[in-house]
């Protein structure tokens, strides 16, 4: 076998994850922002591994941080005469509901950068009117002359028709990168097909640039993460950067999910917590999707993993603001300089500064990447916000802490009460760098009784990687009225879809193994679709009646309901992997002890690389493995399993 290797690059650290030989090693770097090519290549010769040997796959925030930071090319808007507004116009939907005077958020698009052409489709997919040659030729010459970077094309009901789109790929693709909205989403509402369009555009020059200079300096091809937790080879991934944006937590839930199936562990609310941001998403019996989510000012109406985003993450800034109120996030210290305790020259205090303090990090070890922490660093960055809040030094951390605490607490009521489920049915999965200081407080606060911390937690994302599959979506909008009469018709188009995104794979060499297909269906007159899978033998109705009523509390009897889009992923799946079972036979003895804020008597300090199958773990304690440090409170107890997770249960419930 190949060795397997994930590279996740995060905002403050690049985490690595090598599988070889039946097992992983895991290495963690600070990461380089200006060229995060650098960080990755300086971790993979550390790694020692042989690159022609190896299948890398690569979780980028390139895209993801081109957008926040609004540094994305210069890009024109082409779409049907009449329409140069969509943009600007968006959904009714707005952030201040209630107030009187809202101030609309600075966007990245501009009126002057939309432009139309005299073509129309109806309602149908028939050609009404098409844009002359001559017009087209003089577009063509004005967007030069204006230095645009990139074009986004966009024409009403090109889902059905898309000639006018592929006419205008064709003049334009030798001068400019180009998306058209029928090879970027090829699906009904006009207005998030026309955002995920441009938004390709607006990342694709930079997010391709990038890309091609990561894979100049390796010997061997790179696998991309997609959002939806599938791989695309790297030339098809610089044209497909809005597809990226959730591509380092999506490696996160692919690595959740299949703990889920290893640990028998069916019902996981996952907590990702890294150096910048937390994560959080749920499982139930398998990982979950949307194609209703948001980033920025922006819907992502492409089909993504159900994942929700908050700016809390360890190197999270606290302040106090001028009515003497304590705030923690959303800006962070990143990589460069990082918290105070890193001693790069950071002085705002931090959620890492705060548990330095409270002496839930360790100062004592020096951490495999080189660095080491700088306890009075931390205390004189945290005696800032105590000052202010005229307060002892261990009651200002404990607060910063607790905002964190609720914070993610209220990130997973979003991803479980929000639909329809009960957290307390579930178990915590907290992974990442920073989550696991934080797991014993945020699952009491959600009323969960157990936790499942996997080995290698913090840098779980690159891991889940090297589990995900190659692959290709294909979708088709027809909303038209549903019933259970409509198999034929359904597997037909399912067919086409199939042999569309086989033929996608196949221009890279790869052969699909595997073929999932979904249904999104609404009640008529909704705009929101619930999405099941698709098999010959289930009732359609029944389970989208069944799921609707779960996630909103009712369902509407005998009322239509409508077939919106038929999506269908195509994989070729990645060799198995085999985990090693646990050889320690004797059980790890504390490697030391410390005095951590609350607790009367020193806390024992245990090297997760001792600890033997099957020993019991007694809170309070602090477990230390290479990439993330956990905290295990007084109230909790519980073992390890045979593949090296912990299992924690609330101390009344220890087995």
């Amino acid at each position: 076998m190949h060795e397997l290797v994930g590279v996740d690059t995060g905002g403050t650290f690049t985490d690595f994850i090598l599988y070889k030989n039946g097992s992983f090693v895991s290495y963690k770097i600070p990461s380089t922002p200006d060229a995060p090519e650098k960080a990755i290549i300086q971790g993979l010769k550390q790694l020692n591994i042989t690159l022609d040997n190896a299948r890398i796959v690569h979780g980028t925030t390139v895209a993801t941080n081109t957008l926040l930071e609004g540094t994305g090319a210069k890009t024109a808007f082409i779409t049907n005469k009449g329409l140069r507004d969509i943009l600007l116009i968006g959904r009714q939907s707005r952030d201040e509901l209630y107030s009187l005077s809202p101030q609309k958020p600075r966007s990245l698009i501009k009126q002057t950068d939309c432009f139309e052409i005299d073509a129309r489709v109806d309602a149908m997919g028939h050609q009404l009117t098409k844009a002359s040659p001559k017009q087209l030729q003089a577009l063509k010459a004005q967007l030069q002359e204006m230095g645009y970077e990139s074009v986004a094309i966009c024409m009403l009901f090109s889902f059905l028709n898309n000639d006018d789109e592929q006419t205008l790929q064709s003049l334009l693709e030798d001068s400019f990168f180009v998306s058209s909205s029928n090879k970027v989403m090829a699906e009904q509402r006009e207005y998030e097909r026309a955002v995920v369009t441009w938004l390709n555009s607006y990342l694709g020059p930079k997010t391709q640039n990038y890309l091609h200079k990561l894979q100049e300096q390796l010997t061997t091809t790179i696998q991309v993460m997609q959002s939806d937790a599938t791989t695309l080879p790297v030339d098809r991934a610089g044209l497909q950067a809005v597809r990226l944006l959730l591509s380092g937590p999506a490696g996160g839930v692919m690595a959740a999910s299949v703990i889920s199936r290893a640990c028998d562990e069916p019902k996981l609310l996952t907590l990702d917590m890294g150096g910048t941001s937390t994560d959080v998403s749920l499982i139930d019996g398998d990982v979950k999707y949307t194609s209703d989510a948001r980033i920025a000012e922006f819907p992502l109406a492409i089909s993504l993993l159900d994942i929700h985003t908050i700016g809390a993450g360890g190197g999270s800034i606290a302040r106090v603001d001028e009515a003497g109120v304590l705030h923690v996030g959303p800006q962070s210290a990143g990589a460069v300089p990082g918290p105070a305790c890193y001693g790069h020259g950071g002085s705002h205090a931090t959620i890492t500064d705060a548990n330095v303090v409270l002496g839930r990090l360790p100062t004592s070890r020096t951490w495999e990447s080189g660095l080491s922490l700088n306890e009075l660093a931390a205390q004189q960055a945290i005696q800032s916000i105590a000052d202010k809040l005229a307060c002892s030094l261990s009651d200002a951390a404990q607060g910063i802490v607790d905002m964190a605490n609720t914070h993610m607490a209220q990130a997973l009521r979003v991803v479980s009460i929000h639909k329809g489920y009960d957290p307390s049915q579930f178990s915590l999965l907290p992974f990442g760098g920073a989550a696991g200081l934080h797991m014993c407080a945020v699952a009491k606060q959600l009323g969960v009784q157990k936790i499942l911390v996997p080995m290698n937690a913090g840098a779980l994302s690159a891991q889940g990687m090297i589990y995900a599959p190659i692959g290709q979506m294909a979708s088709r909008s027809l909303c038209q009225a549903w019933n259970n009469e409509q198999t034929k018709h359904v597997m037909s188009i399912f067919d086409e879809l199939q042999n569309d995104a086989e033929l996608q794979l196949k221009h890279s060499g790869i052969r699909a193994q595997r073929i999932d297909r979904w249904l999104e269906l609404r009640y008529q007159g909704q705009s929101s679709t619930i999405r099941i899978p698709w098999k010959q033998t289930i009732n359609v109705t029944h389970e989208f009646e069944s799921i609707h009523y779960q996630r909103y509390g009712f369902k509407l009897n005998q009322h239509p309901i409508e077939l919106v889009t038929l999506r269908l992923w195509a994989y070729q799946d990645v060799p198995d992997i085999e985990l090693e079972v646990m050889s320690n036979i004797v059980d790890g003895q504390p490697l030391n002890y410390c005095k951590v804020a609350g607790e009367s008597d020193e806390v024992p300090i245990f090297l997760r690389a001792n600890l033997s199958m099957q020993q019991s773990i007694q809170g309070p304690c602090i477990i230390l493995e290479q990439t993330g440090t956990f905290f295990v409170e007084s109230d909790w107890c519980g073992e390890i399993t045979e593949h090296g997770h912990i299992r924690l249960y609330l101390t009344t419930d220890c087995p």
